[in-house]
């Protein structure tokens, strides 16, 4: 099926991107979580981001936890609908995320939106 193979390419790459930013993280001692609805109360940054894979454009949501922990999640990822689902129904995002989506199509040049936390800053802080 092709597009599998799509996705285990892209996941590579988020893969990669993922230990990229851990690395460039504040404190490497810390490990990179799976973000889950378990964790919406304790967030407070949340960006979506786009991620454009060897195939395409992938969504992935970066966060930071109150604890500094960082966490991620990518639509090619289970569980990605859940995650949605339970972030529009917590009240805490600063844009509904189809309208974030939408916004980030439209920049040219990509640059993350913020769901949760400070609004001014464009850049993932991960």
């Amino acid at each position: 099926m092709p597009t599998n193979w799509i996705n285990q390419i892209n996941r590579y790459f988020l893969d990669t991107i993922a230990k990229r930013t851990h690395r460039r993280y504040r404190s490497s001692s810390r490990t990179l979580l799976p973000m889950s609805p378990v964790l919406i109360d304790q967030l407070v940054r949340l960006d979506l981001a786009s991620h454009a894979g060897f195939v395409g454009e992938t969504w992935v949501l970066w966060g930071s936890l109150v604890d500094g922990t960082p966490t991620a999640i990518s639509e090619t990822d289970p569980g990605w609908q859940t995650m949605r689902s339970a972030l529009e129904q917590s009240g805490r995002l600063h844009v509904a995320l189809h309208e974030a989506e939408l916004r980030l199509l439209a920049d040219p040049d990509r640059q993350p939106a913020c769901l949760i936390g400070d609004a001014r800053r464009r850049h993932v802080t991960l």
